[in-house]
């Protein structure tokens, strides 16, 4: 026999996954987001290529451009949950690239993915104001895990704050 409150939980199970009333985030076109909305910046077609994979292996809604001109016509459209950019984009030196970043997606954490990653660069990154560095070539698991920290970051409903000077 159930108990009542087993009884109870129960209904309030089936009613949610039935109403789908379950707690979600929403993108500026107010779609509800169960994961996150990445805009991710590497001018190799073959990154991009291997972004997109892992994106549709985790249900990531992303997008993908080659260029920092591209991300920022993007980012005038929608707010994404978070933004991964190469550092080998070219245009901007990669420091101005995520201060330009920074200012244009103010709730979005920023992942600086390079070739070389060491605590003097995670902290550069994060006086710019970004979130994190992931290192190439790209491990799915650490890309995955960054992806995943970010986005409960930006859950969260931080707010970015520039490190003084």
């Amino acid at each position: 026999r159930l108990s009542v409150a087993a009884f109870h939980a129960g209904i309030r199970h089936w009613r949610t996954a039935v109403t789908g009333k379950r707690q979600s985030f929403r993108n500026d076109g107010g779609a509800a987001l169960d994961q996150p909305s990445v805009l991710a910046v590497f001018p190799s077609a073959i990154e991009r290529a291997a972004i997109l994979d892992l994106a549709a292996c985790h249900g990531w809604h992303m997008t993908v451009c080659a260029a920092l001109a591209a991300a920022e016509k993007e980012l005038a459209l929608r707010q994404p949950a978070l933004i991964l950019y190469d550092r080998d984009t070219p245009g901007l030196e990669w420091q101005d690239a995520i201060e330009l970043l920074a200012q244009s997606a103010q709730a979005s954490p920023i992942i600086l993915v390079s070739g070389v990653a060491d605590d003097y660069l995670w902290q550069e990154v994060n006086h710019l104001g970004g979130y994190d560095v992931l290192t190439k070539p790209l491990n799915p698991e650490a890309v995955a895990q960054g992806v995943r920290l970010a986005w409960s970051f930006f859950r969260s409903g931080f707010r970015r704050r520039r490190a003084l000077t």
